[in-house]
């Protein structure tokens, strides 16, 4: 299951608000629960200057600038748009910046004899346009060989689902850009769904839900208010009538209702974001059904007796699992460290050899999207 001993192939999840590069190191894989070491993660943010035509700051750096107000001139443009490149320079810049962060800078890069190969994930609507961009952009950035790995395959392996038997199992991982859902035998994906459901979704109807009380909030705001307070699970709420305010530095805290806010910041309840990831997740359960009953009678009927794994960071959502359980009549658990299951499963195809020989055509024959 080794690869060669050179220590310089990777592995990269292109996530719509994260980045995941890890290395992937002969002699250090203990198997799919284990993330390694050399793992690099940078949020999916870069800064331009529309102007020059130039990425002034990328990840971490960007991101924290992006907090506060953005320089005269300066622009927040992301890279990844659901899992598929949207802005070329950006998204080279941000690779880069890993590659510069794992291999040691830009001198460490440039002395390499060969350049480093990597796997990484695509989303199921992606084409093969789609593919090649991808791959110019890793090139551009200094990657060499690049192998594309359908992104719900690498979230089931992740998963520690036996994917490689003809038993059919399935795994729904939903992302801040997409959920997608796949049924997997025999080591390949059979049928996919895909949709813009991912955690973006679920912070605009946090937004939305607010909205109609009269209060406008951001998407950011939203996103740290699902992460604090965020609940499917009405029994599991706090008091009721308690707010959130959004302090200064952005993060938020409960405070009492306050009928005379002077602060200027934005105060909402706790119940709203509750409504709102409601919301969200009624959409996200209608297309799941819809899926769900286009299986045949016997995939179905083997896939409910296992269940559906639910992977990807928005899939953390409390309640979340337990409402789709009720929904679709079928048991639902959440992997374990499931915002690092893609990440886990590339590292365990990356360690087989065989995979490196494997070439998933896109656009993917299995892709069944509504």
């Amino acid at each position: 299951m080794a690869t060669n001993g050179t220590g310089r192939d990777l592995v990269l999840d292109l996530g719509t608000s994260t980045l995941r590069l890890a290395r992937i190191v002969p002699g250090k894989y203990q198997g799919p629960a284990a993330d390694g070491e050399d793992v690099i993660v940078l949020p999916a943010v870069t800064l331009v200057d529309p102007q020059r035509h130039s990425v002034v700051a990328v990840g971490a750096q960007a991101a924290a600038i992006a907090r506060g107000t953005l320089p005269t001139g300066v622009e927040l443009v992301p890279p990844w748009r659901d899992g598929l490149v949207a802005a070329f320079d950006p998204a080279v810049a941000l690779v880069r910046a890993a590659l510069h962060e794992a291999l040691g800078g830009e001198r460490a890069l440039r002395r390499l004899a060969r350049r480093p190969r990597a796997l990484y994930t695509l989303p199921a609507p992606a084409t093969d346009a789609d593919r090649q961009i991808t791959q110019d952009v890793l090139q551009y950035a200094g990657i060499g060989t690049a192998l594309a790995v359908p992104a719900t395959l690498a979230a089931a392996v992740g998963a520690e689902l036996p994917i490689r038997g003809a038993r059919p199992h399935a795994v729904c991982d939903i992302g801040a850009g997409r959920a997608e859902i796949a049924v997997l035998a025999g080591g390949r994906i059979q049928i996919a769904g895909s949709w813009p459901l991912g955690g973006d979704w679920f912070n605009r109807a946090v937004v939305r839900a607010v909205r109609r009380r009269g209060i406008s909030i951001t998407p950011a705001m939203a996103e740290e208010a699902r992460r604090e307070f965020g609940t499917l699970d009405q029994a599991a709420q706090v008091v009721e009538g308690t707010r959130v305010a959004v302090s200064a530095g952005g993060a938020f805290g409960e405070v009492p209702p306050n009928p005379h806010n002077r602060s200027g910041l934005p105060e909402f309840r706790t119940e709203d974001v509750s409504a709102g990831l409601n919301e969200a997740t009624r959409v996200l359960v209608e297309r799941l059904a819809w899926f769900w009953e286009d299986l045949d009678a016997p995939t179905r009927e083997v896939v409910r007796r296992d269940g559906l794994t639910l992977t990807g960071g928005a899939a953390q959502v409390p309640g979340l699992a337990e409402a789709l359980s009720r929904a679709l009549d079928l048991p639902v658990r959440l992997a374990a460290g499931p915002a690092g299951a893609t990440l886990r499963g590339l590292l365990e195809l990356g360690h087989d050899r065989a995979t490196w020989t494997l070439a998933w055509p896109w656009p993917p024959p299995w892709e069944a999207t509504p």
